[in-house]
């Protein structure tokens, strides 16, 4: 915080840079996840209902999201647990991430979360 030399409030400044984000849609890991558990592992899916809602929450919320430092925990919330979910589970669960860049009228459709890590750190 800096104080103006002309009064005694305190000026506030932002250390975060603002720039157009990627786009992508919204999706769910829920469904994908539950038909991985239900097949991969001696578990019922229904054991991990609040988990699956969580995860599809914290994407959501992170491809909806103003530039903000709340914002940005909650985005590195979201990539903890897309570390998480790579130690336990294959990349390839069924999940397409599409991603349209910020700067061109492409899009970068890629099917493996570990893209989506990667992808969220640019």
């Amino acid at each position: 915080m800096n104080f103006s030399p002309t009064s005694t409030k305190k000026v506030t400044e932002s250390n975060m840079l603002s720039s157009s984000t990627k786009q992508t849609e919204r999706l769910t890991w829920t469904p994908h996840l539950r038909k991985y558990i239900s097949n991969g592992y001696a578990e019922h899916p229904d054991l991990y209902t609040d988990d699956f809602r969580v995860l599809d929450e914290l994407r959501n919320d992170c491809i909806y999201m103003e530039a903000s430092e709340k914002a940005l925990n909650r985005l590195i919330k979201y990539y903890a647990q897309l570390v998480f979910i790579g130690s336990k589970f294959p990349i390839d669960t069924g999940v397409e991430f599409p991603w349209y860049p910020a700067f061109s009228n492409g899009s970068n459709n890629a099917g493996k979360k570990n893209h989506e890590k990667e992808l969220k750190k640019k």
